[in-house]
């Protein structure tokens, strides 16, 4: 077995791709791990499922699905 590249990764499809992301961090579509609060624009850390989840439509930035930070760009 190859060890994770992401260090953040508790559990890997293959070496360059994340399936388990390690506590407090939030996997993305991308097969990386991201810290509580830093997934990608248009995601957020979903505390529920452990996933970047994404924001709503009107949304670019949130804390939760009921919570919006930043409207989306128009």
């Amino acid at each position: 077995c190859l060890p994770c590249q992401d260090s953040n990764c508790a559990l890997c499809a293959n070496a360059g791709y994340c399936s388990q992301c390690n506590a407090n961090y939030f996997l993305y579509t991308d097969g990386r791990c991201y810290a509580n609060g830093n997934c990608p624009v248009a995601s957020f850390s979903d505390t529920s499922t452990g996933l970047c989840s994404p924001c709503g439509g009107h949304c670019n930035s949130e804390s939760s699905r009921f919570a919006c930070f930043e409207g989306a760009l128009t």
